[in-house]
């Protein structure tokens, strides 16, 4: 039995079903600049880590735990991964997120792909439940929480993980030599250029923001978008957590923001043999 919790609220979606569609063409409107300051996400990273997972234990089912919905970017990656073959076909997939529109924007993929999922309307940091992980996959999520608040994600991914399981996700780092001051005045530009030819008027990005509200307020819960100080930072707060880094590698460099993203496989330490 999955573990009782709230579900997504249909007269949620139908109420707002106008600004969801708006919050999306807007997204993708602004996605030219989007990818300028945010990255795509890597998806031979996740799909090799998955892999290599799956090849690495003698189990035929996995349960993976969708951390954080955004777009439907995951659920098409793990689409062209599960069910494939014998290794794969009893994949137990949960998606978490506190956004509704999120939700419902991956609800609906899911329905149209014909998906088995099971989506969890919640917010990671309450969520309790029986159920252990072999897999989480989360995608430039930790950045969304202040600095507090990414020991107790970690805690929780942590309790949440069977003692093999692994956490697979990205995270900024500021870059300490060269860095790139950040210049808010060319960023703004740069969004505007975007606007202007993706034909779209100015107010788009006021509107845009005041979409992210209705939509439960993505990004804004738990503090500003914020990278890690240095890499020793980041190492710390893992194992301050109990959590160790199986894997660091860097992969994106912005071109106009001082900070790079990483990918990185988290996993619990293995246990000495009494």
């Amino acid at each position: 039995m999955w573990p009782r919790t709230r579900i997504i609220d249909p007269g949620f979606i139908r109420e707002h079903e106008a600004e969801h569609n708006e919050f999306w063409a807007l997204w993708h409107s602004l996605y030219p600049i989007y990818r300028e300051i945010y990255p795509t996400m890597n998806r031979s990273f996740y799909q090799d880590s998955i892999y290599e997972k799956f090849s690495d234990t003698e189990k035929s089912d996995f349960d993976i735990l969708v951390c954080g919905a955004a777009d439907e970017d995951m659920l098409k990656l793990l689409d062209g991964i599960t069910g494939k073959d014998s290794k794969t076909e009893r994949c137990n997939i949960t998606l978490i997120d506190f956004c509704q529109v999120a939700l419902g924007r991956n609800q609906h993929y899911a329905n149209e792909r014909g998906m088995k999922i099971k989506f969890v309307y919640e917010d990671i940091l309450k969520y309790n439940c029986k159920e252990k992980y072999d897999i989480i996959v989360s995608d430039g999520f930790i950045d969304y929480f202040n600095d507090e608040k990414k020991k107790e994600l970690l805690h929780k991914w942590k309790s949440l993980l069977r003692d093999e399981g692994i956490v697979i996700t990205t995270a900024p780092i500021l870059r300490l030599k060269g860095k790139i001051p950040l210049d808010i005045y060319k960023e703004a530009s740069l969004c505007v250029e975007s606007l202007k030819k993706s034909s779209n008027p100015l107010w788009a990005v006021l509107h845009y923001q005041r979409l992210k509200k209705t939509c439960s307020g993505l990004t804004t819960k738990y503090g500003e978008n914020k990278p890690f100080g240095k890499q020793e930072a980041f190492f710390d707060i893992c194992n301050g957590s109990g959590l160790s880094v199986k894997y660091f590698e860097h992969f994106l460099d912005y071109k106009h923001i001082p900070w790079s993203w990483y990918n990185i496989i988290l996993k619990k330490p293995v246990r000495a043999a009494s």
